[in-house]
């Protein structure tokens, strides 16, 4: 009989424990308790105009919750008055309560992405929009993060942006 008991206890806080951590931290509390930086320790964005052209990102992302948090996959869109890169990394990671890690993305990009970087860079500033997909034990969540950045660097070129 004590057995009958502790099983049925048992399967019931296996279905009642998540939909109670799902109540008290609904998805948009959890969005808001990670961060999603461009990176300041590295040049944030990095564009090689150069054979073969590419497109590099540094990502800071930081756990501000109680849980462990999977970060299942990131996909970042580079924009500079229109799309000039998307990366995207399936690499999955996982992210201790309070804990901070780097992500860094790479993709090529057409030669004539390239060359708009190159007689625009002086005018305008890179805009980068992030996706960082994630799930707990009990949710699976977005993180949306668009931002513009002054911390870019375009080889190929002798100019220096502002």
């Amino acid at each position: 009989m004590i057995e009958l008991v502790k099983s049925f206890v048992t399967k019931s806080l296996g279905f009642l424990l998540p939909w109670v951590m799902r109540k008290l931290y609904p998805e948009e509390k959890l969005k808001n308790m990670m961060d999603v930086m461009i990176s300041s320790e590295y040049e944030a964005v990095t564009i090689n105009c150069q054979n073969p052209p590419s497109a590099r990102v540094c990502l800071e992302v930081t756990n501000r919750s109680p849980f462990t948090v999977k970060i299942t996959g990131v996909e970042c869109e580079i924009e500079w008055a229109g799309t000039i890169a998307k990366l995207v990394s399936i690499k999955h990671e996982e992210l201790s309560p309070n804990a901070k890690i780097q992500i860094f993305l790479r993709a090529p990009i057409g030669g004539r992405q390239a060359d708009f970087v190159l007689s625009r860079m002086e005018n305008m500033k890179p805009r980068i929009i992030t996706e960082v997909h994630s799930a707990t034990n009990f949710s699976m969540y977005t993180k949306l993060k668009d931002a513009e950045t002054t911390s870019f660097r375009v080889l190929g070129s002798s100019a220096v942006p502002a």
